[in-house]
């Protein structure tokens, strides 16, 4: 890492990058480097009494409001972590291959040409765990460490 970073710090400099830059582009690039190491596993979760299958690609469709419903026609309701949540970024980017900033971009134009209303969001995995607990149609995400037997896991997203 320390290597890749004299790396990019030394192409700066001869793209004319100032001394006093230095500082600022090395905290970025650790930054960047440990953000991208921050991220916990993510297990994608149901009511326990709901017994549908679901694919990854079915995952992608209902957080994307392309599907409405689990196979056995209940509805499916998907809850969302704020944007900047830890979850969030790691699901959107793994799963949906999108930023944040894509998915809250997306669903902008969803609402503007009035086809489809986004998903609602939770605060905490708390919050996540007891609303899917008490409601079968609901599937969200939580940290994989969050979770507990008021739930069942559908899909496990590792740490990158």
């Amino acid at each position: 890492m320390i290597i890749l970073i004299q790396q990019v710090l030394t192409k700066a400099r001869k793209r004319g990058y100032k001394k006093g830059r230095k500082s600022t582009l090395t905290s970025t690039l650790l930054l960047i480097f440990y953000s991208s190491f921050s991220y916990a596993d993510i297990s994608v979760i149901v009511n326990k009494s709901n017994n549908n299958v679901v694919s990854t690609s079915d995952i992608r469709k209902i957080f994307l409001g392309k599907k409405i419903g689990f196979a056995d026609g209940s509805p499916a309701i998907p809850l969302i972590h704020e944007e900047l949540s830890e979850q969030a970024r790691h699901f959107n980017s793994v799963l949906l291959k999108r930023s944040p900033q894509q998915y809250k971009s997306y669903w902008a134009r969803m609402i503007f040409t009035g086809k489809m209303r986004p998903p609602e969001e939770t605060y905490s995995d708390e919050e996540t765990i007891d609303r899917t607990a008490t409601n079968p149609s609901i599937i969200s995400y939580i940290k994989s460490s969050s979770l507990t037997n008021e739930i069942k896991e559908i899909l496990r997203i590792k740490k990158q």
